[in-house]
């Protein structure tokens, strides 16, 4: 049949009852509505899934900046701190070099003074590096660290006179973590048990995994 004779014959069913080949043209409408807020919908899905993506990729990279942050700081932290210790050693060996540097200490004989104070200096730079990175170090690790500083404060007068005298060269978590060790008591030693076959020595000197 030609395509003119089918196009007039649906013009011509169209004009006396509203419908083409049968469906009425508000269906058509409202179906093609439905279609369009179908389509929106899945647009938005999709946003909504590239948005969720997307604050989990930033949340993910958020972490690894934090990460490596915190690695720089923590090697920045104890290269310092190594660079002073080296210094500490230099000067218990020379004493006038660190009367020179510091001034005299106390009113005894100098020398003696200066490597006591040198030593003590050293011992609470160690201190202070293990302490600024004992999150590295495992909690068995970290635990053990802070009972030997503490067992140290405690029974060295030397150590504690240098504390209070200058713990405002140090930063101030490890202020705080030092008067901490400082004001808890030191509990009485437990016996010591035999060793067992796994015995690998002091726990201080393991160092991270």
């Amino acid at each position: 049949m030609p395509t003119g004779t089918v196009t007039a014959q649906a013009l011509d069913a169209f004009d006396r009852s509203g419908k083409v080949f049968g469906v009425d043209l508000t269906d058509l409408a409202s179906l093609g509505q439905l279609v369009a807020a179908a389509a929106s919908v899945g647009s938005l899905i999709v946003v909504a899934w590239q948005v969720h993506a997307l604050a989990i990729q930033t949340r993910e990279a958020a972490k690894q900046s934090r990460a490596a942050a915190e690695a720089t700081r923590a090697a920045v932290y104890t290269s310092t701190a190594g660079f002073m210790i080296d210094v500490d050693k230099f000067l218990v060996d020379r004493p006038e070099v660190r009367a020179t540097l510091y001034g005299p200490v106390g009113t005894g004989p100098d020398e003696p003074a200066q490597r006591t104070a040198a030593a003590a200096e050293m011992m609470i730079d160690i201190f202070d590096a293990v302490l600024m990175n004992s999150q590295h170090l495992g909690e068995d690790v970290s635990a053990g660290w802070c009972g030997y500083i503490g067992h140290i404060m405690h029974r060295s007068p030397v150590l504690q006179e240098f504390w209070y005298a200058h713990r405002d060269w140090y930063g101030e978590e490890t202020r705080r973590l030092i008067d901490w060790v400082c004001a808890t008591p030191v509990p009485a030693p437990a016996p010591i048990p035999s060793p067992g076959p796994a015995a690998s020595g002091n726990g201080r000197r393991v160092s991270a995994a």
